[in-house]
């Protein structure tokens, strides 16, 4: 601090009140009235300190919710130490007591305290000015760099969540191959009728044009007999099984002994029978996968039946039949069926786990995404508790308390989810009856246990290096877990086959079963996985908490060499 000086002229110090209050001083005024001079003095000496501590708890402010991870409330050297808060009110009070003595001396000491303030409030200034002005060179460089370096952390976390998200749908029509199908053949020889139909499904599905749309496994009768009986099955019932325990998107199946059946058929002129529903179908369960198979498997398998159709046209199927009729048994289809000749087999599509309300996309694509942001909000709606409780707290029973409390955010969040999907009449006993309600309940409350424990260590560490990115790591765990989910991995890249091991990928496969009773052979792994997050995560949370603790102490470390005037004048700028 600077010395005090020994005497000091009435012009003098007008122009030095003047300096502090903006406006002039009449000399005669301060000559008549010293104890009202000394009364502004002391008042003006006090409105700078008041200044001066305003600016510090606003920094000090802005930088109090990192308080939790330190254990400490102080951060970047900018919280004022107590005894140096007691020194600022030693020295107000001695400049009043200054200006009182001397108002009794007939010496005006008020002034050096002034002067002693003057040292402390040195770099802190109040004046505006334009933004171009000479005087704020310093001041734009800093915006400048600050600016600059925001920008490259936005495009940078801009161009790593998008690239995630679109890669996924990058040449995806070039992979539809990789989606797989079963074709059952079940048209048989009889009475040396000849299975024709079966033979131009075969071939059909032999052919390289339908290679681009998928891998087909064709069996010919007398392979699909070995397989269903070796199952214990009949055919149809075989490749419905196949598809129901997920080994194919779809089984194309030829109905056992079709072209026997469709001879039978033009004999008796059955006009109650329809060659196009009743030899052919393929069946698919939406509610495997409904994002798979609502978006790509159904179109494929309508555009093969198109396909096939156009085929059937091609054969000669009308003119096999001619050949097969006599002349008689043809004249009676024309008079009473002529719809035997006229309608083509085609591929009846049957979906055994149907979805039959449009409002279950909700959970399942878009819903996913809440399910993410909602566990990062739990972390900040309970944040002043954490607060509280982290100052009257040991570091441990804090940790202990903490993970207690979002586990008991993530079992409330997830009893409102499956309250909401059942106030929108989303059937929840399709599987497991009305323990349903609990089933779906408790999948909820794992999703979120183990995607809210990971989000809540990277925002811990953004918290301490750059609290910004904050919302770009939500963008980021959000986006690489629906990214594999919302697209079925085998369309995607090979480096999306990361989502099999991501919690919203096997929580969205433990909803399908739940809502629509698809195969349970694989609920195991999917709980096992988010158990696994849930476990391993929190299990981390201590020792990420005790990191943002020790960097946070170095910080303070750091600073405490910095004076406080200059700390507080760096922050203000």
């Amino acid at each position: 601090m600077a010395a005090p000086r020994s005497s000091l002229s009435s012009s003098e110090a007008s122009h030095e009140v003047a300096s502090f209050t903006g406006s002039d001083v009449n000399p005669q005024a301060l000559q008549g009235d010293r104890q009202s001079f000394l009364q502004k003095v002391s008042s003006t000496a006090s409105n700078l300190l008041s200044s001066t501590r305003a600016r510090t708890h606003s920094v000090t402010s802005a930088v109090a919710g990192l308080e939790n991870f330190g254990y400490n409330g102080e951060l970047y050297g900018v919280t004022l130490e107590p005894e140096e808060a007691d020194e600022d009110e030693e020295l107000q009070v001695a400049t009043k007591s200054e200006a009182s003595s001397g108002s009794q001396e007939g010496v005006e000491p008020g002034v050096e305290g002034l002067d002693e303030k003057l040292a402390v409030d040195e770099g802190v200034s109040t004046k505006k000015d334009r933004f171009w002005s000479s005087n704020l060179h310093e001041t734009r460089t800093v915006i400048y760099r600050t600016l600059l370096t925001n920008y490259v952390f936005l495009i940078l976390g801009f161009a790593i969540c998008l690239c995630i998200y679109w890669g996924s749908f990058f040449g995806r029509a070039g992979r539809l191959k990789n989606l797989h199908y079963l074709v059952v053949d079940g048209d048989g020889e009889v009475e040396k009728l000849p299975p024709v139909l079966g033979t131009v499904v075969t071939k059909f599905f032999s052919s390289p044009k339908l290679a681009p749309y998928g891998t087909f496994k064709v069996l010919n009768y007398t392979e699909s007999v070995q397989m269903a009986s070796a199952a214990n099955m009949t055919l149809e019932q075989y490749a419905q099984h196949q598809v129901y325990v997920q080994k194919y998107s779809a089984a194309y199946f030829v109905r056992n002994n079709a072209t026997a059946i469709m001879y039978r058929m033009l004999a008796t002129a059955n006009s109650s029978f329809s060659p196009s529903r009743e030899l052919l179908a393929v069946y698919y369960e939406t509610g495997s996968d409904y994002n798979k198979v609502a978006n790509y498997v159904i179109p494929v398998t309508q555009l093969i039946a198109l396909q096939f159709g156009e085929i059937m046209r091609t054969v000669k199927w009308n003119q096999f039949w001619f050949t097969v009729l006599n002349s008689t048994q043809i004249s009676q289809v024309m008079n009473n069926a002529p719809s035997l000749f006229t309608s083509l087999p085609s591929f009846k599509l049957v979906d055994n786990l149907p979805v039959k309300k449009a409002v279950y996309q909700a959970p399942l694509q878009i819903g996913l995404i809440y399910l993410c942001v909602f566990t990062f909000f739990q972390f900040v709606f309970t944040y002043p508790v954490q607060l509280e409780l982290a100052s009257k707290l040991t570091p441990a029973r804090f940790v202990a308390v903490r993970m207690f409390l979002a586990q008991g955010a993530y079992f409330l969040l997830s009893l409102a989810y499956i309250v909401l999907n059942t106030a929108f009449q989303m059937n929840f006993t399709a599987t497991f009856g009305y323990l349903g309600f609990l089933v779906i309940w408790m999948f909820a409350f794992l999703t979120m246990s183990s995607i809210g424990s990971i989000m809540e260590a990277l925002v811990l560490v953004c918290f301490i290096f750059k609290p910004a990115c904050i919302g770009l790591v939500i963008l980021f765990v959000a986006v690489t877990n629906l990214a594999p989910t919302i697209s079925p991995i085998p369309l995607c890249p090979t480096f999306y086959r990361y989502g099999y091991a991501m919690p919203v990928f096997n929580s969205y496969h433990l909803m399908n079963i739940a809502y629509f009773n698809s195969w349970k052979g694989d609920m195991g792994r999917y709980i096992g996985i988010l158990v696994a997050w849930s476990v391993v995560s929190n299990l981390c949370m201590p020792f990420v908490m005790m990191y943002a603790s020790k960097v946070m102490k170095k910080r303070k470390a750091a600073a405490a060499t910095i004076p406080v005037g200059a700390t507080v004048a760096g922050a203000s700028g």
